[in-house]
């Protein structure tokens, strides 16, 4: 059964939310319907982790990660618990997408307050709420944090979990989600987009020897295979050497998410191209 797309309770955790408005995209609404999951037959989602360059490549001798520009996934992604799919409750307002690596693998960060960052494409101004959950052994989900606000903005938005909250733990896996609602009192969930995330450890070359510099801290964590960590720190890219590095993650993920020859991947994959456009 699809645990998603309303897991939460309410109540308030503080925190801060950062907007970046972008241009305005036509990229049609592709999110389909909640529906019942099963993890062995989902459509467009695979039985195990695609790696660029593993054996799940049609060609022994091609090694895809060779051909990717920055991210350089690690060989041991975990497979998502999750369809994350996205997709709508209500009908009302557009489309939101986190950026993150979603249907052939789960996204690695070396952070214990990681930077969630996720793309609005609507203008409505919706209200928007941000959840993260802990797996339990069960299947079942513990609230970490939730985040309501008033308002959203088109573009890129991002959610830094802030310090009075548990800091995330290193091997655990979390689920996150961010709801657009379709009213003030949070109580009409509309579009929902959601994907997990893994904490590990900061390989010892990268903790002894980071860039300062935001561009070539982000280019160190993509080599890394940190992709959450690679993207916050350029998704509000205020320079050319931002930007370019921006779009190249995402080029990157939508190569990585359009692996299989489905419809709901190849979506994902278009969106996501349509994002590194603007």
């Amino acid at each position: 059964m699809n645990h998603l797309p309303v897991l939460r309770s309410l109540f308030y955790l503080g925190g801060t939310v950062s907007f970046l408005i972008s241009s305005t995209c036509d990229y049609g609404a592709i999110a389909q319907s909640e529906a019942e999951f099963d993890p062995s037959g989902s459509p467009g989602r695979p039985s195990g982790p695609i790696v660029p360059g593993g054996a799940n490549t049609d060609d022994d001798d091609f090694d895809f990660a060779a051909e990717l520009r920055v991210y350089s996934p690690p060989s041991d992604l975990k497979n998502p618990r999750e369809d994350h799919t996205g997709g709508g409750v209500l009908g009302c307002g557009d489309e939101v997408a986190a950026i993150a690596p979603r249907l052939n693998s789960i996204g690695r960060t070396a952070s214990s307050n990681p930077t969630f960052v996720w793309y609005n494409f609507s203008d409505d101004g919706d209200p928007i709420e941000f959840q993260l959950y802990r797996y339990e052994d069960d299947g079942s989900f513990e609230i970490v944090d939730i985040e309501q606000y008033d308002t959203s903005q088109r573009g890129f938005m991002a959610y830094t979990l802030p310090p009075e909250v548990d800091e995330l733990e290193v091997g655990e896996v979390y689920l996150w989600q961010v709801v657009l609602y379709c009213d003030r009192e949070f109580n009409e969930p509309g579009q929902y987009t959601s994907a997990e995330i893994e904490v590990v450890e900061l390989p010892a070359d990268l903790a002894t020897g980071l860039p300062e510099d935001a561009v070539d801290k982000g280019r160190a964590y993509a080599g890394a295979g940190l992709w959450y960590d690679a993207f916050a720190e350029v998704y509000d890219a205020e320079t050319p050497e931002a930007e370019a590095l921006r779009q190249d993650l995402l080029l990157d993920l939508a190569d990585l998410e359009a692996q299989l020859d489905e419809p709901a991947i190849v979506d994902l994959s278009e969106q996501l191209r349509e994002i590194a456009d603007l």
